[in-house]
């Protein structure tokens, strides 16, 4: 039997939209496990909803995203 997997949007930090579909930025807990940064590609399925594709790599302007927000992103690691 497959276990359902769930992800928790802890706070999308940037998105950034590309082609048919967007880049976000965000803080994320995988089945309730520890939170992570994550920069992820999401694209339109035929319903409309908004699903999630392939991890991307970091450039340096997703590093000065990631600087300026820095206090933001610390925050929602650490859940306070």
């Amino acid at each position: 039997m497959a276990r359902e997997v769930t992800c928790e949007v802890i706070a999308t930090i940037s998105t950034q939209q590309i082609g048919d579909g967007e880049l976000r930025l965000q803080v994320v807990s995988w089945n309730k496990g520890q939170r992570k940064l994550e920069y992820r590609r999401y694209f339109e399925h035929a319903s409309g909803e908004m699903r999630p594709a392939k991890l991307v790599g970091i450039d340096s302007d997703t590093l000065q995203v990631i600087e300026e927000n820095l206090d933001k992103i610390k925050t929602a690691m650490e859940g306070t």
